[in-house]
């Protein structure tokens, strides 16, 4: 059976050459299952075993019914031009997702890496809180930020075929097993009164979870050619739905109450399709997409059809796109294999000053929010570091 490379591993392997295991100098990556088989309203993108807290800084403590945060090690690392801060540095590989949230009125950012460890951060200090949330055996794909019944949560994807749900409180996590392939995105939403993840993997399959039972509802969403790779959750009409991307290059729309896809795949792209965000385009729910075609795709979720031209200047694929609002302005963020990260205008498809160029090598994923009341990105990349900076407009 002929088993194909990752396009990531294919890139690492065309920069460094055959049997090289060094995608930069001075540093290894980490051993991994290097092939895989086979192939609105937006809520953000995605049983109980004790996690192991190593004790290499102080952890988040829980008083009362708030959260504590408490300081880690600092950054080392100097700021890029743009940058609001220092550097998230302190992972050992590739740093794969990144998520900005709040704990406690403190701002926070929560990251993913193929260190297999996630890790949580003070945005205005840039420094780690607590320790690493250990227990993923293999690359941590995706990273989400939640609330459980007013508990704050995280929820981590990964290549062991599982998901985690991690209590900040307590440093515990609930394992989600059922997927038999590469975890590759997670992203939380409400199904009615039912507070789920779904979850997109290399099985060809993306999985609905209940998040206070631990347990799958519903069968499988299938429908896929090849591994599923990306997955946004929001609301459209009142109705709770996913969208997911894959290996086979179409976007799909799915009714998670019925557990059934929305009319035919959205098709556009040329090649594979690795990211998706939801968004709201002057009263129009879309979808917004990154693939191998080095462009960004917005669709409408009403027709499912593309809507204009594509978002086009990368100069290699797009690993990722984020979505927010600058000044009433409906933007995109993308982040690609070039080593940079940009920002475009959705009405207009234009993009809005100089790319970001923090990073040294890819970026694996791009993330929005505030921090006191600014918008941010914060990116993440192959460089092993996570950056803060200002989207312009």
């Amino acid at each position: 059976m002929t088993r194909r490379v990752e396009p990531e591993a294919r890139a690492w392997a065309e920069r460094t050459g055959p049997g090289s295991e060094t995608s930069s100098p001075g540093r290894r990556r980490a051993p991994r299952r290097a092939l895989v088989a086979g192939g609105v309203a937006v809520v953000a993108a995605a049983a109980v075993v004790t996690a192991v807290w190593p004790r290499a800084a102080e952890p988040v403590r829980a008083t009362g019914t708030s959260i504590t945060v408490a300081s880690g090690a600092p950054a080392t690392a100097a700021p890029a031009k743009g940058d609001l801060a220092a550097p998230l540095v302190g992972h050992t590989n590739d740093v794969r997702s990144a998520v900005v949230g709040t704990l406690d009125g403190v701002p926070v950012a929560l990251t993913g890496s193929d260190d297999e460890t996630a890790r949580l951060w003070n945005l205005r200090t840039s420094r780690q809180i607590g320790a690493p949330l250990i227990g993923h055996t293999e690359w941590i794909r995706s990273v989400v930020l939640d609330q459980l019944d007013g508990a704050p949560i995280a929820v981590t994807a990964g290549d062991d075929d599982t998901a985690r749900v991690w209590d900040l409180r307590t440093g515990r996590s609930r394992t989600l097993t059922g997927h038999t392939g590469d975890v590759k995105s997670v992203a939380t939403g409400r199904i009615g009164g039912r507070h789920v993840a779904v979850t997109a993997a290399a099985d060809g399959t993306a999985r609905v979870w209940d998040l206070r039972t631990g347990e799958q509802v519903g069968e499988p969403l299938t429908g896929h050619d090849g591994a599923v790779w990306a997955v946004a959750v929001g609301q459209v009409g009142g109705t709770a739905i996913a969208v997911t991307t894959g290996d086979d290059g179409t976007v799909r729309e799915w009714d998670l109450t019925a557990g059934e896809e929305i009319g035919r795949p959205m098709t556009g792209h040329r090649g594979w399709v690795r990211s998706v965000a939801l968004g709201n385009l002057d009263g129009v729910p879309v979808a917004i997409t990154g693939g191998e075609d080095m462009t960004a795709r917005v669709w409408d979720l009403r027709t499912r059809k593309e809507l204009g031209p594509p978002l086009a200047g990368h100069t290699n694929w797009v690993w990722s796109v984020a979505v927010t609002n600058l000044g009433g302005v409906p933007v995109a963020v993308t982040g690609g294999e070039d080593a940079t990260a940009r920002v475009w205008d959705l009405r207009t498809r234009k993009e809005l000053g100089a790319p970001y160029t923090g990073h040294t090598d890819a970026v694996w994923s791009v993330s929005t929010g505030l921090l006191d009341g600014r918008p941010i990105v914060i990116s993440a990349g192959r460089d092993q570091s996570a950056r803060v900076w200002a989207p312009t407009r």
